[in-house]
């Protein structure tokens, strides 16, 4: 739990069961990287978590009461997607 909460970027590569396509899945805690003046003050262990994620893999789901918000970020960072490197 602590990794997942305080590591900066996690990374899973799957192979999707239903067609064995790869998936890229990328989680990272906003939070150690914030730039907000407010937590940026803050201690590590007193920064509010914000687990991002991008693709999520095939049969897995986030618990809907712990999403604060949703957005496309399909081109923010095109160079460094997971095909990209």
């Amino acid at each position: 739990d602590e990794i997942v909460r305080r590591a900066s970027n996690y990374v899973e590569i799957t192979r999707n069961a239903s067609d064995g396509a790869i998936n890229i899945e990328n989680q990272y805690n906003f939070g150690v990287q914030t730039v907000s003046q407010d937590v940026h003050k803050m201690a590590l262990d007193k920064k509010p978590v914000m687990l991002i994620g991008h693709a999520l893999g095939e049969g897995k789901a986030y618990d809907p009461s712990k999403i604060r918000g949703t957005g496309n970020h399909a081109r923010a960072h095109p160079l460094y997607s997971g095909w990209n490197v």
